[in-house]
């Protein structure tokens, strides 16, 4: 018998790979209302974002209002780089933080609408128990005994 490590992503299936987001970048348009509210109002989406991905919806408003006050520094790409890397790692999702930083140069708004559908469709999966209610890191490490090569 030989050791094999496996790692358990957040589905809990034996799986070393990143998934795929649920939702395209471009589909901002298939969810016209988080679209709207994208465009129209990107603080409140980030707000409510960041307070879903934190389940802290206390935390609403002090996200609201950094998103708002980094439109006037410029510093809103950097911080919606950081934000979308960390939902990245709690959904093991498939990403560089480079491409992070360019979704929010180029597009806020379809970020942020990719970012509210992913977070809905996780977290009502964590509802359902197919993730776990809390947040997982992106991987965990089981040994088992396995007959064969490494």
């Amino acid at each position: 018998y030989q050791r094999r490590v496996r790692e358990l992503s957040m589905n809990g299936m034996q799986d070393n790979r990143l998934q795929e987001w649920r939702f395209g970048f471009f589909d901002c348009f298939s969810d016209c209302e988080t679209c709207c509210v994208s465009l129209c109002c990107p603080c409140h989406q980030y707000g409510w974002n960041m307070a879903a991905l934190d389940g802290e919806e206390e935390n609403y408003l002090k996200h609201c209002l950094s998103f708002w006050f980094s439109g006037f520094v410029r510093a809103t790409c950097f911080l919606g780089c950081i934000r979308r890397d960390q939902m990245r790692q709690k959904y093991a999702l498939q990403g560089h933080p480079v491409t992070d930083f360019l979704a929010y140069l180029c597009c806020p708004c379809c970020a942020l609408t990719q970012e509210a559908r992913e977070i809905r469709f996780r977290e009502n999966l964590v509802q359902q128990g197919i993730f776990a209610s809390a947040p997982l890191p992106p991987t965990q490490t089981v040994q088992d005994h396995v007959d064969g090569p490494l």
